[in-house]
């Protein structure tokens, strides 16, 4: 079976390296995998693909003859069966997609891997909205917020109804996808979450060699990853535990002023590594924190669960409870009037900081969480979907 991951770029993010682990993991499985992009601006993960996964790059991110042409070449030339659509949202990687395959026998399966009622422009807007004190601008961002909403709603449902199957991340997502884009009955919805993309430990993860290291790790950007939450838990924990070190690993806009902030307020103990393999911070590392305003199926928290890191995460979207069993295998820090408080979350992290026994608890629990995100295990889940659209499900055209 050949099969076709197709986005609209290349990294950097979690879409592209979930794109270059599941075809690789295909290949070894005995299919035929590729991946096609229609804009390459970085090549930073291209050196990971092996060399019998091939990387396609298109004319651009635009509607054009020349990229339907491209994308048609492609899927007779490769006798795709399926194409994976990694937008589950955009409307021009679908247009082009669904024009290239008329005539053909290419089922596609698309993936929205955010929160099925909300993406960046929608949070953007309510930050806005957050701190308005002009009254009569007030009616203004809700409308600009009511219009965002429509236009990200008959996106999905334009992507849906041109896909045989529409996945997304979590089950709490299910009903969201409903109520936010008024399919009453999405049957070619499905759930499918994402695979742990990194090495898994290769034998038992020692517990005892685990350092005192508060980890985050993520893109270092201001209006959904919010690592300024981070920084204002971190100015009241370090004088608290002097033998405690806080690990950043990521780039972003926000850096530079988070470096400034650590010199100028002299905050100890803290380290911004930039954009690096995150595999060996998981392995020393004793606590995950993740204070996102809102997520997908983050691929940050399996990954470090399988190292015995325990995640405290704010409990901003639905699928963190999918994940994360408060108490169990984890911490869920809840929100305070729908806001983020940082002293109630100082204190959540502290009770683990403070407790040895309790930490490697939630650790031992937080590894055997991890092995339903394996690779093997969703490669399995996606060769059953391919099997079934083959035989014969999915939309008909």
């Amino acid at each position: 079976m050949n099969i076709l991951f197709y986005d609209k770029d290349f990294g950097p993010g979690g879409i592209a390296v979930v794109s270059e682990t599941l075809a690789t993991a295909l290949r070894q499985r005995g299919y035929n995998s590729a991946i096609y992009v229609l804009s390459l601006p970085y090549n930073d993960l291209v050196s990971r693909l092996p060399k019998n996964v091939p990387l396609i790059v298109g004319q651009g991110i635009k509607y054009n003859k020349e990229n339907i042409e491209q994308l048609k070449n492609v899927l007779v030339e490769r006798k795709i069966d399926i194409v994976v659509n990694q937008q589950g949202l955009n409307p021009i990687p679908i247009r082009i997609l669904d024009k290239a395959r008329k005539g053909l026998n290419v089922k596609i399966i698309s993936v929205y891997h955010m929160q099925v009622n909300t993406n960046g422009r929608i949070i953007s807007v309510q930050q806005e909205i957050e701190r308005c004190r002009h009254r009569f601008m007030l009616p203004l961002l809700h409308l600009k917020m009511k219009l965002f909403k429509w236009i990200t709603a008959k996106s999905m449902r334009n992507v849906y109804n041109k896909s045989d199957i529409y996945e997304v991340l979590s089950p709490s997502f299910v009903p969201l996808f409903s109520e936010f884009t008024g399919i009453k009955n999405p049957t070619k919805l499905k759930v499918q979450t994402n695979p742990v993309t990194i090495q898994l430990p290769q034998k038992e993860v020692d517990l005892n060699s685990k350092e005192k290291i508060l980890l985050y790790v993520g893109r270092l950007e201001p209006e959904i990853k919010k690592p300024q939450r981070i920084m204002d838990m971190w100015k009241l924990l370090h004088k608290q535990f002097p033998k405690w070190q806080l690990v950043i690993v990521g780039d972003g806009p926000e850096k530079n002023r988070l470096e400034e902030e650590i010199e100028t307020e002299n905050i100890t103990n803290v380290k911004l590594v930039g954009f690096q393999n995150p595999q060996p911070y998981y392995e020393k590392a004793s606590i995950l924190l993740l204070t996102s305003e809102t997520e997908g199926f983050p691929l940050v928290l399996a990954e470090a669960m399988s190292y015995g890191v325990v995640p405290c995460v704010y409990d901003s979207f639905p699928a963190s409870s999918d994940i994360v069993k408060d108490g169990q295998n984890g911490i869920l820090i809840p929100k305070d009037n729908e806001t983020f408080n940082v002293h109630k979350s100082v204190e959540l992290v502290s009770t683990i900081m403070n407790d040895n026994n309790k930490l490697k608890y939630l650790a031992k629990n937080a590894i055997i969480t991890s092995r339903s995100y394996s690779i093997e295990r969703i490669s399995k889940d996606w060769e059953a979907t391919f099997k079934h659209l083959i035989v014969g499900g999915g939309r008909k055209h």
